[in-house]
């Protein structure tokens, strides 16, 4: 395991505390309420072999993340609070000892065999899915 080199052990990420019906979403309190964006959200501080630290530049919404918000995921749920984001881009700042990749490279990555972390400011990827 790589531990990740940073003074700062919190990150903003915007957080899931319940799951939203955005079909029914004409209550606003109800976005309020499930909805956060935490400026002390812990940073991942180790990776396991053959993932990559990447600061997120980007991330998109996507069908997958409107399904896992609404929690209509059949597989892979989630535990609260958890920060959605499947496909993000980003610029690697822990290799991890890849090969193929430096510190500084920029990717464009799914993660969609664990998805969540895009809405934060630091996400693991699987060196597979950049």
């Amino acid at each position: 395991m790589s531990k990740v080199g940073s003074s700062s052990s919190t990150m903003n990420a915007i957080q899931v505390h319940d799951f939203i019906d955005l079909y029914g979403l004409g209550d606003e309190k109800i976005a309020e309420t499930s909805l956060s964006m935490n400026d002390a959200t812990h940073k991942p501080i180790s990776l396991k072999k053959n993932q990559l630290l990447v600061k997120v530049l980007a991330c998109s919404i996507s069908p997958g993340d409107v399904i896992a918000v609404q929690g209509n995921m059949l597989i892979m749920h989630q535990s609260f609070p958890f920060v959605p984001g499947m496909d993000i881009c980003g610029t690697i700042v822990d290799h991890n000892g890849s090969t193929q990749f430096q510190n500084g490279t920029v990717v464009v990555a799914s993660n969609g065999t664990t998805p969540v972390g895009g809405m934060a400011d630091y996400m693991i990827i699987n060196e597979a899915e950049a």
